[in-house]
């Protein structure tokens, strides 16, 4: 597996991003967010919150309130939570990973 960077840039709001190659899972595109920050950045009082707030960025968003609709969304992507929508918390990042199709007729 590659780790060569086909591409990457910066966003105007200072977001880094990097395009690899990935050609297993074939059919799928693998979207990666790491945030520079984890369990070390919370103070005595805080410890857990940086876990907690992984798991909120599941439970839905204002267009799409409800978690069951995020899980139906994903569903009708041919995507379910835990293979292909996931993430971690570590001591010093976040991560959230989604295995997405490529297969464009499948995301409305």
């Amino acid at each position: 597996v590659s780790t060569q960077s086909t591409g990457s840039g910066v966003f105007e709001n200072g977001f880094k991003y990097f395009i690899l190659p990935n050609s297993f899972p074939p059919n799928r595109v693998e979207l990666c967010l790491y945030v520079r920050t984890g369990s070390l950045s919370e103070r005595e009082e805080e410890q857990g919150l940086a876990h907690f707030l992984e798991h909120c960025v599941f439970l839905g968003t204002e267009k799409y309130a409800r978690s069951e609709e995020v899980r139906e969304i994903l569903a009708s992507w041919g995507m379910s939570f835990g293979p292909d929508a996931n993430a971690e918390t570590d001591f010093a990042y976040t991560a959230y990973r989604f295995h997405v199709p490529v297969e464009l007729s499948l995301i409305h």
